[in-house]
């Protein structure tokens, strides 16, 4: 009796101690909130502000070139509201001066996806981008603010001109960025002085005058595209229309492709004709600048970050 006393206390504590490592030798969880909290910027900490960053699954993503051999290329667009108010975004992807299809999760594929964020709240995005053709390309993330928010004034014209991006460069099957550039736009009239920062949408009968609000009838809308560089280094860029939030044409052309000098602007005059299928229609126009420049874990940001012009409200 006393040896069977003995072998169930010896097979208890057996047990017990495969319990015990059992538990030892688990992983321990990882709270995502605490990964993104860890790269944020220090402002964050003490003001209302979105942060934006790159991930890799769980993991920050400090590079951004990449070398690739295949046809997509899948990474995760955290965006952290630090606000006391919910948000809404909509995200559309750049390469060079095209917008581009793309899926989030096992969504369906788009080139443009709206969700809403709570206050103090992340919103993972897996974004994967497919075809990708052999060469060089220059991929901007863009977040635009309240999609939805259509502008009554000049003051919420150009808040809702804020947005968020990231950018990183693909080299598929190739080691170097190519040294040839798109063709430069000649129609530009420079500017005597400088007023504008980035990209401008003005009547074009009242020089920057800001458009917001214009009802289309059955006529086109003359306007009047400024765009400057206030920076002390000259830049290149692409200028991308979206007419809800698709990318239209500028004039004749897909896009522009153009170069300001430090503290220089230009003007090009332009008609709004296109159909109306809304009630309410938004227009607005990016600048994308430096789409050449190489980027890394150890130069990640560029001389200039992209910029979005006044958002216009055009009614039917």
């Amino acid at each position: 009796m006393k040896q069977l006393f003995i072998l169930c206390i010896v097979t208890l504590l057996l047990i017990l101690s495969g319990c015990f490592n059992e538990e030892s030798i688990k992983e321990p969880t990882i709270d995502k909130d605490e990964t993104y909290e860890s790269h944020e910027q220090p402002i964050a900490e003490s003001k209302e502000v979105y942060t934006l960053g790159l991930y890799n699954k769980d993991e920050f993503e400090y590079e951004r070139t990449f070398e690739i051999d295949n046809e997509s290329f899948k990474r995760n667009i955290v965006l952290g509201n630090k606000t006391s108010k919910d948000g809404s975004f909509i995200l559309l992807i750049f390469n060079h001066g095209e917008q581009m299809n793309f899926k989030v999760g096992d969504g369906k594929i788009s080139n443009s996806y709206r969700f809403d964020i709570e206050k103090e709240e992340y919103k993972d995005l897996e974004v994967s981008l497919l075809d990708l053709e052999d060469g060089f390309h220059s991929i901007t993330y863009i977040l635009l603010n309240d999609p939805k928010e259509a502008p009554s004034d000049y003051e919420t014209s150009m808040e809702l001109a804020d947005l968020f991006s990231i950018r990183v460069n693909l080299l598929k099957n190739i080691d170097n960025i190519p040294e040839q550039r798109p063709s430069l736009l000649t129609k530009g009239i420079k500017s005597e002085e400088r007023r504008i920062h980035g990209a401008f949408l003005s009547k074009k009968e009242v020089p920057y005058e800001a458009l917001y609000k214009e009802e289309m009838g059955e006529k086109e809308i003359p306007y009047t595209l400024f765009y400057g560089n206030s920076n002390s280094e000259k830049i290149d860029f692409y200028l991308v229309a979206l007419f809800n939030y698709q990318q239209t044409p500028l004039g004749n052309d897909d896009f522009i492709y153009d170069t300001l000098e430090p503290d220089q602007e230009k003007s090009i005059s332009l008609d709004f004709n296109l159909p109306l299928e809304e009630e309410s229609n938004y227009f607005q126009v990016l600048m994308i600048p430096t789409p050449f420049e190489p980027v890394s874990k150890e130069e990640a940001f560029l001389p200039q970050d992209p910029l979005a012009s006044n958002r216009v409200l055009i009614l039917k």
